[in-house]
């Protein structure tokens, strides 16, 4: 009687052994990732000048436009 009631609780010993062991997880691994949010940006634009091939000033004109739409948006993306 005593050796079955020691195999009993050897099995029930060893189910909760293989049920703590076996049903537990590792540890969750976490990452640190940089994500880019889109931002909303109220620049107003000025006038685009208009280019005449013609006209080498022109070409001034449009080279300081985008250098000061390039200063702009940088501005949004720095703060």
């Amino acid at each position: 009687m005593t050796t079955i009631r020691n195999k009993i609780y050897f099995f029930i010993f060893l189910s909760y052994i293989v049920l703590f062991v076996g049903c537990s997880a590792k540890a969750p691994q976490t990452t640190i990732q940089k994500v880019y949010i889109p931002i909303k940006c109220d620049v107003k634009l000025p006038k685009k000048p208009l280019f005449d091939p013609a006209d080498p000033d022109s070409l001034k004109g449009l080279i300081i436009y985008y250098i000061q739409i390039e200063n702009l948006l940088k501005g949004c993306i720095n703060g």
